[in-house]
């Protein structure tokens, strides 16, 4: 069964996911994202969805990706052989939930704190394109032009740290990227020092 609730953080994020998936998963964290997922529904999100710091905004720390052999590229591809209503991520986050029994959420709410961060002086939010159950927890962004991104690796790096702090999973447990019909990138979420200063690296 799918479920979902609309955030107007700005702008409207409709937030879905499928229970059914998510129970049928083999992951082993999957009671702990359904219960996660489930709370949301009711739920105050706390401050800070409609401003700064955001991880869409953020440039810091600049990791690791490569390109890889994933699922998620043909899913692309064959969404834009389709007819379907919406904006590009609307049209992909539809297509992916309907069609990859993997793809359980989109547009996930996500956050940390101050305490959890030991780094930002307001709540660090963002919302998730999509979250797959595998092996791992699957945190990724659809980017158009995924070739061309500089900082889409920062995105989701700090999309898998908030998921990570609102599940108590360690980021072990995660896979994270972002993806076009042409590429998939992985991001490596492991500890990694700093570089530069905090303000060097976050969008005004």
């Amino acid at each position: 069964m799918r479920v979902d609730r609309t955030f107007q953080h700005g702008i409207p994020y409709t937030f879905s996911f499928d229970e059914e998936k998510i129970v049928n998963s083999e992951n082993r964290y999957k009671n702990r994202f359904l219960d996660y997922a489930r709370g949301l529904l009711n739920s105050r999100l706390p401050d800070g969805f409609s401003s700064p710091p955001r991880a869409s905004g953020m440039r810091f720390p600049m990791v690791n990706s490569y390109s890889v052999d994933h699922p998620l590229r043909e899913f692309a591809k064959q969404c834009h052989r389709i007819s379907l209503e919406g904006s590009r991520h609307q049209r992909m986050q539809a297509f992916l939930m309907l069609s990859d029994r993997a793809s359980v959420a989109v547009e996930v709410p996500v956050w940390m704190t101050p305490r959890e961060s030991h780094m930002f002086d307001s709540n660090l939010t963002g919302h998730i394109d999509l979250v797959r159950l595998t092996d791992k927890v699957e945190v990724w962004d659809y980017k158009p032009y995924a070739s061309q991104e500089i900082f889409a690796c920062c995105q989701v790096y700090w999309y898998t740290r908030m998921l990570s702090a609102r599940l108590r999973i360690n980021l072990d447990a995660f896979r994270c990227g972002f993806f076009d019909a042409y590429t998939v990138y992985v991001v490596e979420p492991g500890p990694i020092p700093f570089q530069k200063t905090l303000t060097d690296y976050v969008k005004s």
